[in-house]
């Protein structure tokens, strides 16, 4: 079976989200970082040839690797033949966008000849958020060479689209406005890395950010959560462990007041302290990336609309070679119901992901 039916058995839309390959191998190590140890998870396929390297950097997510949508993915993508590195970014584990990752990642990049037993160029492949430390490391002129090819999956470039997107469930685009109903767990991780350009106490802002962190923990990745009913009652729980003037904040951080107050204060946040999001920035830094690039993006992304995926594209120089992948089977975490542009346009692309995940990275020499 060619490694692409390999994959296409896994994650083709025939394919159960619950179920595993089962011939993987995972194993566990650990990589000097800036500032604190980074454990890195390693697959490696059981019963085929190992034909190249992924570095996947998670998105902004407590979990990381050992969320089960990205762990399967890793394993479905060993599962082809690959060594997948999939490292647990200190920074994005604890729900920080701060400029530490784009150096946490890097670190596990220099220490890739110590982790894999391939020896070649890997591919970078993100997820979300980490559309910013691998690009900054595609960008890295030192570096640059020594990648294959880069792809993102639910990537972006403006990163103040995503908070319209997520707070008021849409965004101004060149064609107009584009809508849809936001996920409203998502909230809170915006709110999460304001904090700093709002004016309160620095004890009472880590009050707060720990009962965002606990609100999240208990709905993320629980379907049921998304609705009002099954969320509000959590976050009014949290909030009762607050003290009682933090608690209009707090609920106004899950999505549970006025949602042009909270973007009001999200926008004076980002005003306040421009280094805060000075800090996510990826189009100044893209004129220097070097490997081809790949950006997958779902129709339903319910983080970064779809509409940032051409925004990408037209931020690289002209002499970059970048293509786009829109489809209607892969929301912003997983596989969706199903096809949204036609059955066979819809497979086409997927046949054409799958494509590219298959043969992007090199082949180790003899």
């Amino acid at each position: 079976m060619t490694p692409t039916l390999r994959l296409a058995r896994w994650l083709g839309p025939w394919a159960s989200s619950s179920s595993l390959p089962r011939q993987v191998v995972v194993s566990e190590a650990n990589v000097s970082g800036p500032e604190s140890t980074i454990s890195v998870k390693v697959y490696r396929p059981e019963k085929v040839p190992i034909r190249g390297v992924y570095l996947v950097s998670q998105g902004l997510h407590f979990k990381g690797p050992d969320d089960p949508r990205m762990d399967r993915f890793c394993r479905v993508l060993s599962n082809a033949g690959f060594e997948v590195i999939a490292p647990r970014l200190p920074s994005y584990m604890t729900m920080r966008l701060q400029p530490a990752v784009n150096e946490e990642f890097k670190s596990v990049f220099l220490a890739l000849e110590q982790l894999t037993t391939a020896k070649t160029r890997p591919a970078l492949f993100s997820i979300s958020f980490g559309a910013l430390p691998v690009l900054r490391l595609a960008s890295d002129p030192e570096l640059s060479e020594r990648i294959s090819v880069v792809i993102t999956f639910g990537g972006y470039v403006d990163w103040i689209a995503a908070l319209y997107y997520t707070i008021r469930g849409k965004v101004e685009t060149q064609n107009g406005m584009f809508e849809r109903k936001p996920d409203p767990l998502n909230q809170p991780a915006i709110f999460m890395n304001i904090l700093e350009g709002i004016d309160i106490p620095e004890e009472d802002a880590r009050s707060v950010h720990e009962a965002w962190f606990a609100y999240l923990r208990r709905t993320w990745g629980n379907d049921e959560c998304r609705e009002r009913s099954v969320h509000q009652p959590i976050a009014e729980e949290v909030a009762a462990g607050l003290h009682e003037e933090l608690r209009p904040l707090f609920l106004l951080g899950c999505g549970l007041g006025d949602q042009e107050e909270a973007l009001r204060l999200c926008l004076d946040a980002n005003s306040r302290r421009p280094d805060l999001g000075e800090a996510l920035d990826v189009a100044s830094y893209l004129s220097e990336v070097r490997a081809p690039v790949h950006l997958f993006h779902g129709l339903d992304d319910d983080v970064f609309p779809f509409t940032q995926m051409e925004m990408l594209k037209n931020a690289f120089p002209s002499t970059t070679e970048v293509r786009t992948y829109l489809t209607g089977l892969y929301g912003h975490t997983g596989s969706q119901a199903g096809p949204k542009g036609g059955l066979a346009r819809e497979l086409r692309t997927m046949l054409g992901m799958l494509h590219v995940l298959a043969n992007a990275p090199d082949t180790p020499s003899a």
